[in-house]
């Protein structure tokens, strides 16, 4: 009997692959991994160095990052005291709030989502089994491919949104493993969730689908209560903890929906030759702003603008009143529901003109959106410092393929085919988000910037490392 034992022991143990060396038993994975004899070589610490040098790399480069007006206006919000508006992040106001009240510099941030970037990267590849110089190279190819590099310094809600998602995904993956760290990296998983909620106006969108997924699996079926009871309470904390702080006086309410709702309103007025807006939300009403312009025809769309009234977005007036807000939602209503046909020829054309399908000309926004803010003098006195070399030859190629919405949208459906036909789940729900977030455009872009397409640029390189490991939910981690 003890000689069959042996003989299963040795048929389950031959199944492990061989980079995948189990971890000493009773010991935290994080002392072991820095204070292990066995790992004390010059050749581990040169790796340790690498890795720090990968994650350094986005701050080296373009130090302090790369900074655009969205998050400068952020970053006065919170020096400035007071409320935190709710037009872009009053999560992300608060964070800021901290960093300058200890006195660190923004280049924290940068720092930050990078270091959750490539450490993510380099689980995933330890389960992948590709190790030593190997992963190093590995890591580095995959900064070096634009648009990543400058993806990983620009400062912005959406990039940090899609740094915390790539987190979540690695704890998702390290889920799978029915270890003791388990519910550590659930809780850690559920508390980036939610600060990715937070991050963006329609984070739930990014981060609901893998929440769900995650609880499910840990919980469902032999726990249903608690995985209903974990879920509802992650939406409730979403939606709560912003509601309690607005009702407190921490956080102004400006509607940020009125971008998207005026910029409607206007082209549907262009069109249908016709005064759509409520009062207040010009600066002036069409006939003065742009005497004769409703009997001008509308001009093709060109790629770079959705349309003659965009270049004319200044025209907007957009302001915290909640009278202005109901009026405007309720004329929105009203005129979708009265010229639907209008309303998606407009959507459809923005979202064909965001896509930027015209390989002649360079999309709009593509470069832009980095450095709207640090590169000209601001009031938050911060200036930019960055390698003027390889800011210019990133700069160079916006008008590639990289930073082309369809591109990523066609890999992206691309790796969900594959993660199906693999059964490959979370790597499905986590592609299939990302494919919904690029559909939610449609509806909700209130302009064209490439920022949209950063989570699935981000989320490319961890999902294909994922799909490529062979039964990965098997395999244990070898960190360096």
């Amino acid at each position: 009997m003890k000689k069959r034992n042996k003989k299963l022991l040795f048929l389950a143990c031959s199944r492990e692959p061989k980079c995948a060396a189990p971890l000493p038993p009773k010991q935290i994975k994080v002392f072991w991994f820095f204070f292990s004899k066995k790992n004390s070589s010059s050749f581990f610490d040169a790796r340790i160095l690498a890795t720090a040098l990968l994650i350094l790399s986005p701050v080296l480069v373009f130090y302090p990052g790369l900074i655009n007006a969205d998050t400068l206006r952020m970053w006065a919000n919170a020096r400035d005291g007071g409320a935190a508006e709710d037009w872009h992040s009053p999560f992300l106001v608060f964070v800021f709030r901290l960093l300058q009240h200890a006195d660190l510099n923004i280049a924290v941030v940068t720092l930050a989502q990078s270091a959750l970037y490539v450490l993510t990267l380099h689980f995933l590849l330890g389960r992948a089994c590709i190790t030593g110089p190997r992963r190093i190279a590995v890591l580095a190819a995959v900064l070096a491919v634009p648009p990543t590099l400058t993806w990983l310094a620009a400062v912005e809600k959406t990039t940090i949104a899609s740094c915390l998602l790539c987190a979540c995904f690695g704890l998702a993956v390290a889920m799978e493993r029915a270890d003791a760290a388990r519910k550590i990296h659930f809780g850690l998983m559920l508390l980036a969730a939610l600060a990715g909620a937070w991050t963006r106006p329609n984070g739930i969108l990014l981060f609901a689908p893998i929440v769900i997924y995650a609880t499910a699996r840990a919980w469902w079926p032999s726990r249903r209560w608690m995985a209903g009871a974990i879920v509802a309470a992650y939406v409730v904390l979403w939606a709560a903890v912003p509601a309690i702080a607005t009702s407190a006086g921490l956080i102004v309410p400006t509607h940020p929906e009125q971008a998207t709702m005026a910029l409607d309103l206007l082209n549907i007025s262009f069109e249908k030759n016709k005064d759509l807006l409520p009062p207040g939300v010009l600066t002036a009403p069409l006939s003065v702003v742009e005497p004769g312009m409703l009997a001008q025809p509308l001009p093709p769309y060109d790629g770079r603008f959705s349309t003659l009234a965009l270049r004319r977005a200044h025209m907007l007036n957009f302001d915290g009143d909640p009278a202005h807000a109901a009026a405007l939602h309720a004329a929105w209503l009203r005129t979708i529901l009265h010229y639907p046909l209008a309303y998606l020829r407009f959507r459809l054309a923005m979202f064909r003109a965001f896509n930027c399908f015209d390989s002649r000309i360079v999309c709009y926004d593509s470069w832009h959106w980095y450095t709207g803010g640090v590169d000209t003098p601001n009031s938050a006195g911060i200036v930019s410092h960055h390698v003027a070399v390889l800011f210019n030859l990133y700069k160079s190629l916006a008008g590639t393929i990289f930073y082309r919405p369809y591109f990523h949208a066609a890999l992206m459906l691309g790796l969900l085919a594959i993660a199906l036909w693999r059964r490959q789940h979370l790597i499905a729900v986590t592609a299939a988000t990302l494919l919904l977030y690029y559909a939610s455009g449609l509806i909700l872009l209130p302009g064209i910037s490439v920022r949209m397409i950063v989570p699935l640029g981000l989320m490319e390189p961890p999902l294909v490392i994922a799909l490529i490991t062979q039964s990965y939910r098997r395999r244990k981690v070898v960190l360096f």
